[in-house]
């Protein structure tokens, strides 16, 4: 029989964000979906019912639950990479 594996460390505050964005129509997607694998695993959901439930594969679970684990909710939003940047990060940037 598998292990079941704890729900990542979360404090009250962290959680009602997660929530938030959960429900989110304003936020980017991707961020509202992290924010909903999370939930459901600090609801005590295992990574095969979150993944199935949110039809994504298991890895995903797991690497969104190990980075919120190590860096909390900073952990959620994309890391820089090398290369040319995408199109819509430009209309992001605003000249100082």
């Amino acid at each position: 029989m598998p292990r079941k594996a704890l729900p990542p460390p979360c404090n009250d505050k962290d959680r009602q964000t997660l929530k938030e964005w959960a429900v989110s129509r304003s936020m980017e997607a991707r961020l509202v979906e992290r924010s909903r694998m999370i939930c459901k695993l600090l609801d005590g959901e295992s990574v095969t019912k979150v993944a199935s439930d949110l039809k994504v594969r298991l890895n995903t679970i797991i690497d969104w639950r190990n980075r919120f684990s190590a860096e909390g909710i900073a952990g959620l939003y994309d890391r820089p990479r090398s290369g040319k940047p995408q199109n819509m990060m430009k209309s992001f940037v605003h000249a100082s």
